[in-house]
């Protein structure tokens, strides 16, 4: 927990994308798949529920009690999101209250997908049969207030509508920005309205004023240069790192770890992270974001 109300403490339960990859070769960094946890004073505030949430789930148990009210942020429901909903023993809490946010995939609610994972052809306990229970907040791109923090969403570029966040409380900032591919010609038709104006210049000066000076940013660097495959939905280090430059950021974490990527290749992609940092004369601190890694602005 973090001790000082004004502290936001970013832990990271899973660091992975796709798909877990449990072995000998992932045991330093990790194989779960994306979850988060944000803490401030008085508020727990999860991001994504892939694998990693189980064992977020046994850290938590002990400290939950009927009444008790936490908040999980779904960025997308790709299944690496979602995946380990079903395994989060606080769900089967009694009266424990999980509010859910993240964008509705077209016809579908949140409620319909989230839930849809449980059936009985997935999964042997139905979701009607949860003790906890759950309201689902549907996002666009707007900005709203949890206690003294504050929320902005901004759509980013991937093959589903997919959501970054901009946490704010009592000045410092922490962003998440993964599963979003750079701008290009071509831009995912994953967010209504106004982005299927925009030209990819004008979408990423928005993704930059997103960024702006933000104290932490968990960013997407799940392919390099080398292996960058255009249509999937992801970005590389360098666009990573020249994004963070440009706005300002302080500190930016590599995240949603490509799941072949053995610790030793990932070691060479933050060595080679840094180099690219100094050789730009850039101030921007970088982390790998590792299981049972935490960090606090």
């Amino acid at each position: 927990m973090a001790q000082d109300n004004q502290e936001l403490r970013l832990s990271f339960y899973g660091v992975r994308g796709s798909i877990p990859s449990p072995g000998p070769d992932t045991v330093v960094y990790g194989g779960n798949t994306a979850c988060l946890l944000l803490e401030t004073g008085t508020d727990r505030i999860i991001i994504d529920a892939g694998t990693g949430i189980r064992r977020l789930g046994e850290d938590l148990e002990a400290s939950l009690s009927p009444g008790d009210t936490l908040h999980l942020f779904v960025t997308h429901t790709h299944w690496d999101h979602i995946q380990g909903l079903p395994f989060f023993s606080p769900i089967h809490i009694p009266n424990l209250t999980i509010e859910v946010y993240g964008p509705a995939r077209y016809a579908n609610t949140l409620h319909k997908i989230i839930s849809g994972q449980m059936k009985s052809v997935y999964f042997p306990v139905d979701f009607t049969d949860l003790r906890a229970k759950f309201h689902f907040h549907p996002l666009g791109e707007q900005t709203f207030t949890l206690d003294h923090l504050q929320v902005t969403t901004r759509h980013l570029n991937h093959p589903i509508r997919t959501l970054g966040y901009r946490f704010s409380h009592f000045g410092k900032t922490v962003v998440t920005c993964y599963d979003h591919e750079p701008y290009a010609k071509r831009v995912h038709n994953s967010a209504p309205g106004k982005d299927h104006e925009e030209s990819p210049e004008q979408l990423r000066r928005g993704l930059l004023h997103f960024l702006h000076q933000a104290d932490l940013a968990v960013y997407d660097t799940q392919f390099t240069d080398k292996d960058f495959k255009p249509g999937w939905g992801h970005s590389t280090v360098n666009s990573a790192i020249d994004n963070c430059l440009a706005a300002g950021v302080k500190h930016v974490v590599l995240f949603h770890h490509a799941p072949s990527r053995m610790d030793k290749e990932l070691d060479v992609i933050l060595d080679h992270a840094r180099r690219y940092v100094k050789a730009q004369t850039g101030s921007l601190q970088i982390s790998l974001a590792q299981e049972g890694g935490s960090l606090t602005v």
